[in-house]
Order: structure tokens, then C-alpha cells, then sequence
């Protein structure tokens, strides 16, 4: 079975992202229009971040990640003991 395409400006998983990137599952699936979060500060190290989500998942416990929300510094909380998996993406040179 074929996926219909996303709306424009929704989720393209073949994307090169100019930015390392966060993406969290969600009941609901993933958003057209907000597919995840762009990861920003120190946080941008895909190394110590997936370290610091995989001792909060192993500890239960909460971790939070600096990110960038159009353009916007911002923070989004990881419950370790709720959370199933996450996405982690590398940047891409254009």
C-alpha cells in the first residue's frame, strides 16, 4: 500500500536537515507541521544527548534538551520512564 504524500511544508523523511534533529513519539502520531525539534546549544552534540536520553529511559527519570522552535530558543522535557524511543538525526551539509 502506498502513503499519499504529505501536505507541503509536512514531514519528509528523506529531507537533509541542515540541523541535528529530535524527533519524539506521540500518540497522535506524527504532525504535519511539527515533526520534531531542531536541537540547539549543547544539545546539538548527538553524542551527549542520546548519553543523557538513554541514562533518563534506563533511570526513569527527567532530562531536559535545549532546542530551537521557529527560530526560538526553547526547552522540551523528556519523562525517561514514559518515553518508548526516539528519533535522532544528524545534520547535513548542503
Amino acid at each position: 500500500m502506498l502513503t499519499p504524500v504529505p501536505p507541503a511544508g509536512g514531514w519528509v523523511p528523506c529531507a537533509k536537515l541542515p540541523s541535528p534533529y529530535l524527533y519524539l513519539p506521540s500518540p497522535a502520531g506524527i504532525a504535519p507541521n511539527s515533526p520534531g525539534y531542531v536541537l540547539a546549544g549543547a544539545d546539538a552534540n548527538l553524542e551527549a544527548v542520546q548519553a543523557a536520553i538513554t541514562t533518563a529511559m534506563s533511570g526513569s527519570t527527567r532530562l531536559t534538551v535545549n532546542v530551537t522552535l521557529d527560530g526560538t530558543g526553547s526547552i522540551v522535557v523528556i519523562n525517561g520512564a514514559q518515553l518508548p524511543f526516539v528519533v535522532l538525526a544528524t545534520a547535513v551539509a548542503a
